[in-house]
């Protein structure tokens, strides 16, 4: 849930305005943060569902890196 609220909430209205790099790499390293703690956590019971978990957190931080990249260019 907090993560919800820094990605979506948080970063979207305060201290940045929408559409800047630094926005984005806030973001990026919030959900990387939010990966290394989600592996050392594994917080579901099932390994299937901890690795789905994790590819979904590791998408999200490929796809903020990229969007980085991407405004660079």
């Amino acid at each position: 849930m907090a993560r919800r609220f820094l990605l979506v909430g948080l970063f979207v209205v305060w201290p940045f305005r929408q559409g800047q790099v630094m926005q984005l790499g806030f973001a990026a390293v919030m959900a990387m943060a939010y990966l290394m703690i989600q592996s050392q956590a594994a917080p579901y019971r099932s390994r299937v569902d901890n690795a789905l978990a994790l590819s979904c957190s590791f998408s999200l931080c490929v796809m903020l890196t990229c969007c980085i990249f991407f405004k660079y260019t």
